[in-house]
C-alpha cells in the first residue's frame, strides 16, 4: 500500500516498515525567447511570468543576435532606414524587432 503525501514524497508500506521514496528531480525545461535591447523590460517581464507560473522548472535563455551571427546561426541581414528603424533586408518593414525567425 503506498500513501502520497503533499509534500510529494510517497510512503510505502510493507514488511511492517514505512518506507520514503525521494521526490523525483526534473530536469528544467529549456525556453529561449529572442532578446532586443530597445525592448529589456519587455524581455524581463516575460521571463518572470514564466518563472513564476510554470508548473515546472524552466530555464530561460534570451537570444542575442549577435551571438547567435557570431555562432552562424542566423544569417538575414538587416538594412537600417534614415530614421534608425531596423528592417528585414528579405521580409521589408513589416518585421518589427530585432530577431526574426527563418523559415
Amino acid at each position: 500500500m503506498t500513501l502520497q503525501l503533499r509534500s510529494g514524497h510517497a510512503l510505502r508500506q510493507g514488511l511492517g516498515q514505512a518506507h520514503r521514496r525521494a521526490p523525483v528531480q526534473v530536469e528544467p525545461l529549456p525556453v529561449f525567447i529572442g532578446f532586443d535591447p530597445r525592448e529589456e523590460i519587455a524581455f524581463d517581464v516575460c521571463r518572470f511570468s514564466l518563472l513564476r507560473r510554470a508548473s515546472v522548472p524552466l530555464h530561460v535563455q534570451a537570444l542575442h543576435r549577435a551571438e547567435l551571427q557570431a555562432c552562424g546561426l542566423y544569417r538575414r541581414r538587416v538594412r537600417y532606414r534614415d530614421d534608425g528603424q531596423q528592417v528585414d533586408a528579405i521580409d521589408g518593414p513589416q518585421t518589427p524587432g530585432e530577431l526574426t525567425l527563418e523559415s
